[in-house]
């Protein structure tokens, strides 16, 4: 399976880097306090071309669920991709559903309400449940074209799916919606001259809205962040300014909204050096640069994925690769952290590896992420999965952030069997219910407020790393 990106990228790739298959091996590192490790190499287990895997997203059981863009079933580099399990206990990979040969499945699969997980392909919006079955709920052919989905979908505060989809010919970005029902509409329509065009991942803010960033087009021609109602209509734009170095900005990632109650984000490209930005979107929709990566020779270069919260309160996020004095890439990804208060430190270096999808924390309190090894012929193949041990406890995590009074909340963790109490910032729950040793839900009480979720084990308690918001 060819790479996504353009040939000039890759060739310069290859001109700097003749990767070998064997060049990746196990590591540990401890340094500034952090420890990653290889959990899973797939040149030892397979599937041997596995493309690279997307984030993971944990279910209710505590496992890490995603996919393979290919090297699933067939001995050829059209093998299609497939749904998987990782166990972070024993370190297992099991292969649920392999995907059919024309599909290559696309970004993180989501979790939803339902204990379905949700994702998207080539023209395709699906469901597959935790055991493999796999249901097409919508073709992402609309509009007198088909469309390649932006990232996949979200579970909004109605209840309904939303999602990004990018034409492959003529045509314009979109925003949909799937109801539970059934049925597919686009609420959103980009005009690539003012809201731009190749629409990525959709996050729902605080305020209920929808925010997205969008890597070309707007008014100065290099990309934008808007946020649009869940109705459709258009609330607010920025248009990123791609004078300020580089040739283009390029916004990448889904939005991450933090806990001062900023939003913050990445671009591939643009910034001081050329080679990206981290930036802060205020509420009122003020763009601040934060960081510009490609300042020191082993710097990071071209972050992707998005940023993910720590419980420590910081952020964190992977590059594609890092740049030297002289301006050349050079195919060794980047762990970075970002701290709201001091600001950007380098973690980690992967050797002759890339990084193109971000990190999740687990409830067990470490990070998680995927690499992939550039060899001949522009495959990316072999990698692993990695953990990074920031010395972060564990914690819980909710499927869902907002919710009624007297509604569900569906919680995450492990060690919940024996659980004694349950609090919505500082308000009893009357009611809960514990489904297994990683998964409960609790009836948000009378007089809850927006704020964390505490849980009380026999072990300790267990924090949310979210606010729950309760809304009207």
């Amino acid at each position: 399976m060819r790479s996504k990106f353009s040939f000039p990228l890759r060739f310069r790739f290859r001109l700097l880097y003749l990767v070998s298959v064997l060049s990746l091996t196990l590591f540990t590192s401890r340094l500034f306090g952090q420890t990653v490790t290889t959990v899973y190499d797939f040149g030892v287990h397979g599937p041997n071309y596995p493309g690279i895997p997307s984030p993971w997203t944990q279910g209710r059981n505590g496992m890490l669920y995603g996919t393979l863009e290919q090297g699933c079933s067939l001995p050829n580099d059209d093998r299609p991709g497939c749904f998987v399990r990782f166990d972070p206990s024993t370190q297992k990979l099991t292969i649920y559903y392999g995907f059919r040969e024309v599909f290559t499945p696309y970004s993180v699969v989501m979790l939803g309400s339902d204990n379905y997980f949700y994702g998207t392909g080539t023209y395709e919006l699906y469901r597959i449940t935790l055991n493999g079955i796999y249901t097409t709920l919508h073709t992402l052919c609309v509009l007198g074209g088909c469309y390649l989905p932006g990232g996949p979908p979200i579970e909004a505060t109605d209840g309904n799916l939303y999602g990004t989809a990018n034409p492959t010919n003529s045509g314009d970005s979109i925003i949909y919606k799937f109801t539970r029902d059934g049925v597919f509409s686009v609420v959103y329509t980009f005009d690539p001259a003012t809201s731009g065009m190749a629409a990525g991942a959709l996050m729902q803010g605080s305020d209920g809205k929808l925010y997205v960033t969008a890597s070309w087009g707007g008014a100065k021609g290099c990309g934008t962040v808007v946020k649009v109602a869940l109705y459709g209509g258009l609330l607010a734009t920025h248009d990123f300014d791609c004078s300020a170095g580089g040739s283009s900005t390029s916004p990448a990632g889904p939005l991450t909204l933090a806990s001062d109650g900023n939003y913050y984000g990445v671009t591939t490209a643009g910034g001081t050096y050329g080679f990206g930005t981290l930036y802060q979107l205020t509420p009122e929709f003020g763009v601040t640069t934060l960081y510009n990566f490609g300042a020191s020779p082993t710097d990071g270069i071209s972050p992707n994925g998005g940023l993910v919260q720590g419980t420590d309160g910081n952020l964190y996020g992977t590059t594609y690769g890092n740049a030297d004095w002289h301006g050349h890439v050079s195919v060794s990804a980047t762990l970075f952290q970002w701290s709201l208060s001091s600001g950007y430190r380098q973690l980690y270096r992967f050797p002759d590896s890339i990084i193109r999808g971000g990190l999740m924390q687990h409830t067990n309190g470490l990070f998680y992420g995927s690499t992939g090894v550039m060899v001949p012929f522009y495959l990316y193949s072999l990698g692993d999965i990695f953990s990074l041990d920031m010395g972060l406890g564990p914690f819980v995590a909710l499927v869902r952030r907002q919710g009624k009074v007297g509604s569900n909340a569906q919680i995450l963790g492990q060690g919940l069997t024996g659980t004694s109490s349950v609090t919505f910032n500082g308000i009893a729950a009357t009611s809960f219910t514990v489904v297994s040793d990683t998964y409960m839900t609790a009836v948000v009480p009378t007089g809850a407020t927006t704020g964390p979720i505490v849980v009380t084990t026999p072990t300790g308690s267990l924090k949310s790393n979210r606010n729950f918001t309760v809304t009207p």
